[in-house]
C-alpha cells in the first residue's frame, strides 16, 4: 500500500492538472471560439505519428505524409485566416490595376 504523503501527491497532481486544464479550455473557448478550439483534435493524429517516429523508431511513410498535407489543409480550410489574407491580396492588387488608367484610354481623350 502507498503511503499518505504519495497517494496525497498523486492526488495533488490530478486536481492540479485537471483544474488548470479546464481553466485554460474555457479562457482559449472564450477568445478563440469553438471552431478553433476544435481544430486541435487534428493535430492529435500528426503528433502521434512524430511521436512514434521519435520514440519507438517507426518510419515515416508517404501516406503519413499526405494525411498530414490534407490535415493542413483542412484546417487553414475551417480556420480561414489564409483565405482572407489571400482575398486581401488579390484585393490590393485589383486596386491597384484599377486606379491606373490605360494609356490607350488616355491618348484616346486627349484626341477629342
Amino acid at each position: 500500500m502507498p503511503s499518505v504523503a504519495t497517494l496525497a501527491s498523486l492526488v495533488g497532481i490530478a486536481v492540479l492538472s485537471t483544474t488548470s486544464a479546464c481553466i485554460f479550455y474555457f479562457r482559449i473557448l472564450a477568445t478563440a471560439g469553438a471552431t478553433n478550439l476544435l481544430l486541435v483534435t487534428f493535430l492529435i493524429s500528426i503528433s502521434v505519428i512524430l511521436l512514434g517516429i521519435a520514440f519507438l523508431d517507426e518510419s515515416l511513410l508517404t501516406k503519413y505524409l499526405v494525411g498530414m498535407a490534407l490535415i493542413g489543409v483542412g484546417m487553414a480550410a475551417v480556420d480561414g485566416r489564409p483565405w482572407k489574407k489571400l482575398r486581401a491580396l488579390w484585393d490590393i492588387r485589383e486596386s491597384r490595376y484599377a486606379a491606373k488608367p490605360r494609356k490607350r484610354e488616355k491618348r484616346f481623350q486627349r484626341d477629342r
